[in-house]
């Protein structure tokens, strides 16, 4: 199997398909265009399949990069899922990343991109107290693009 690191063009069309869906996005399209352009993506890894936890079937996952906007981090990366069905099922976001001196630091909020090249299939943004599940119901494997947001809380 093999997986493609997300390009510029990737994010070009993506741009273009979300002008004609949906313009909220603009912002994480044009941070992800960023981290693609100054940082170098890590290499493809496989999620372990966990079906006590959260991750039901294969999902391989790559590190696109972060960016600090404000008080938040922004973690950016593209999962690729093969096969159809749940494969990351129900979950929320008030989860605690890691306590510093500071106090908490919390995942708040996840924007989700589907993406198949030629065809942006669907935006998803899960906001803090929602949940959200991966499920690939598209006919085909599917690329998802992540953009983490955590901050204190």
């Amino acid at each position: 199997m093999k997986m493609k690191t997300l390009s510029l063009d990737s994010v070009k069309e993506i741009r273009d398909l979300a002008r004609r869906k949906d313009r909220d996005f603009f912002n994480f399209v044009d941070e992800l265009e960023k981290i693609l352009k100054t940082q170098k993506p890590g290499e493809w890894f496989k999620i372990p399949v966990d079906v006590c936890d959260v991750t039901l079937d294969e999902v391989w996952e790559q590190n696109l990069g972060t960016i600090k906007y404000h008080k938040t981090i922004h973690t950016f990366s593209c999962m690729y899922v093969p096969n159809q069905g749940v494969a990351i099922r129900e979950h929320g976001h008030n989860q605690l990343v890691h306590k510093d001196h500071n106090g908490d630091i919390k995942k708040t909020r996840e924007l989700y991109i589907f993406y198949v090249p030629s065809s942006l299939v669907e935006m998803k943004f899960c906001r803090k107290d929602e949940t959200h599940k991966l499920f690939n119901n598209y006919g085909c494997p599917v690329y998802v693009i992540s953009a983490k947001v955590t901050g204190r809380g």
